[in-house]
């Protein structure tokens, strides 16, 4: 058999029988240290759960300034503030109908701003959430969608 490239003839082997490759093990081989390193890269040791929420996680935020506060949105609406050292959750609030789609906090870590399936933004006193205030929290501002 000839194979032909840039213009001349040279002479390739090749295989009648597709079931017979002459690299097999080679393939096998890398195929398996190929699947050995991504189990590896995707293996990250499991520091701890934040339970609290009743329905799924979408969106997290953490301060900028400060290592404790994690806030977490849910699938059902609900804002939870968490002391990532004691990894407890200290206030919760319902935020929004609906999911919650988005948490940012603000440069200087004094608001939180929540968006929501509602076609609403609320800004939140983030210093509210702290485990001092037992008062219910209070949105300082409700943006909403025009369209």
């Amino acid at each position: 058999d000839f194979v032909t490239r840039d213009g001349g003839e040279t002479m390739a082997f090749l295989n009648p029988d597709p079931s017979l490759h002459p690299f097999q093990k080679e393939r096998e081989y890398v195929r398996a240290l190929n699947a050995t390193k991504m189990e590896k890269m995707f293996a990250k040791p499991f520091i701890g759960a934040l339970q609290g929420h009743t329905d799924a996680v979408k969106c997290m935020a953490r301060a900028h300034q400060q290592i404790v506060p994690l806030w977490s949105g849910s699938c059902d609406g609900e804002i939870r503030w968490w002391h990532t050292g004691t990894r407890k959750c200290t206030r919760s609030v319902r935020a929004h109908k609906g999911f919650v789609r988005g948490l940012v906090s603000s440069y200087d870590d004094r608001f939180l701003f929540s968006c929501g399936d509602d076609k609403t933004i609320k800004q939140w006193s983030a210093q509210e959430f702290g485990e001092q205030y037992t008062e219910p929290l209070e949105v300082l501002q409700t943006f909403h969608s025009v369209g």
